[in-house]
């Protein structure tokens, strides 16, 4: 893997990341896919950026050709060039693994994280809508739901978010954050 092509896709993605701004910056609504194609952009440049820091480590009289560790080789027949899935896989250490259920309860039952059971588009809305655009009261509510023990202190918890932000009982939004949140235990 040649280290100038990398310097040159990850000057290119940098550039069209660019473009994407400043077309959106225009915009009073950004479509989904548009947002989708960016972070996958964004994605694609954080991996090549980790590749391109590993080049540098190499040594100078090295550094046109990265030869791969032995153990690190899945194949027996090198492939004349990788696709990027390969070379995070190569290069990217294996995360210790993580329980789906990360909160202990006191009920016996393990408790999930809400912050995992929101989809992005939900998290915009309940910002946007529940909390004011106040990304931070947003976590911190999501934290003292996290923080409850059991399902009764959870609904204090949910009870005095309600009361303290204004939700009306009728409120769609807020019954679907009720929902998730009560998908915690």
């Amino acid at each position: 893997m040649n280290k100038n092509e990398i310097r040159k896709e990850i000057a290119e993605l940098i550039d069209s990341i660019k473009q994407h701004s400043d077309e959106i910056g225009t915009q009073k609504r950004i479509p989904q896919i548009e947002l989708e194609l960016i972070l996958s952009k964004i994605k694609r440049l954080y991996e090549r950026s980790i590749v391109f820091n590993y080049l540098n480590t190499v040594d100078e009289a090295n550094e046109e050709q990265v030869i791969i560790p032995r153990p690190f080789i899945k194949d027996t027949e090198p492939a004349p060039q990788p696709e990027l899935e390969d070379v995070v896989e190569v290069f990217s250490i294996p995360a210790p693994p993580i329980s789906e259920h990360p909160f202990p309860s006191t009920s016996g039952t393990p408790k999930k994280d809400i912050k995992k059971l929101v989809g992005l588009n939900e998290k915009f809305q309940f910002t946007k809508e529940l909390f004011g655009n106040d990304a931070a009261q947003y976590n911190s509510a999501l934290d003292r739901i996290n923080a409850s023990d059991d399902k009764a202190s959870l609904t204090v918890v949910l009870n005095e978010l309600a009361s303290e932000r204004g939700w009306q009982p009728e409120n769609k939004t807020a019954d679907a954050f009720r929902r998730i949140a009560e998908r915690i235990f």
